[in-house]
C-alpha cells in the first residue's frame, strides 16, 4: 500500500507458492515475512531470502517480533525460537533442552521488565533478562486448566500481561494470579 493504491507483489521462487504466517515493519524499515519457506525480507522493493542454509534451524516459521533492541525473534514450528541479532549476521536459537516449555512457538512478546514472553504448543514460557527460562503455568495445580496453545501476548498500561489461547479465552497476570475470561464473561468467543 503506498499513497492508497495497493501494488501487487510476486515472489517467484521455483514456481511455488509461499505461505505468510506472519510479518513486521521493523525499525530500521525493512518488512520481513515469516513462511513455510523461511524469512523473506522486502527492503528498497527488493527481496532477501533466509532459510536453513543462513543457519536458520527450521524453515518452517510461525511468528516474528523485533525487541526494543531491534533484535529479531523468529518463532519456529517444532525448532524453538530464534534470535537474530540486528547487526544481521548472528543467530541464536532457543530450544526445549535450553529451557523452553516446547519447541512450537506460536507468539513472542517483550515485556516492560526486559523479560521475553513466548506462547508454545505446550506451557507459556518466559525468558528473564539473566536469561533463565521458567515455564509459567494458569493455574499450576490444575493441569486440565493450563492452556496449551498461546496465539497473542500483550502487557497493558498498568504492567498486567494478558494472553490469548486457543479454545481457553482470554488469562490476564498481575501480581502473581491468572484470571480466565470466556464467553460467558463477555468475549465474542472462547
Amino acid at each position: 500500500l503506498d499513497k492508497d493504491t495497493i501494488t501487487r507483489i510476486l515472489v517467484k521462487e521455483d514456481e511455488t507458492q509461499i505461505t505468510v504466517s506472519s510479518s513486521i515493519n521493523t525499525s530500521n524499515k525493512q518488512t520481513w515475512f515469516s513462511t513455510k519457506s523461511g524469512i523473506v525480507i522486502l527492503e528498497n522493493g527488493k527481496f532477501t531470502r533466509i532459510d536453513s542454509d543462513h543457519g536458520l534451524p527450521s524453515i518452517k516459521l510461525f511468528t516474528l517480533y523485533e525487541d526494543y533492541e531491534g533484535n529479531i525473534w523468529i518463532g519456529t514450528d517444532g525448532q524453538g525460537v530464534v534470535k537474530f541479532r540486528k547487526n544481521g549476521n548472528y543467530l541464536q536459537t532457543y530450544r526445549k533442552i535450553n529451557g523452553l516449555s516446547n519447541n512450537d512457538i506460536k507468539s513472542i512478546f517483550e515485556d516492560k521488565d526486559g523479560n521475553y514472553w513466548f506462547g508454545t504448543s505446550g506451557y507459556l514460557s518466559r525468558l528473564d533478562k539473566q536469561g533463565n527460562f521458567e515455564t509459567m503455568a494458569y493455574f499450576p495445580n490444575d493441569i486440565q486448566s493450563t492452556i496449551n496453545q498461546t496465539y497473542a501476548i500483550e502487557q497493558d498500561r498498568r504492567g498486567a500481561m494478558w494472553f490469548g489461547a486457543y479454545s481457553k479465552g482470554l488469562y490476564r497476570y498481575k501480581d502473581g494470579i491468572y484470571t480466565n475470561f470466556r464467553k460467558e464473561d463477555g468475549l465474542i468467543s472462547n
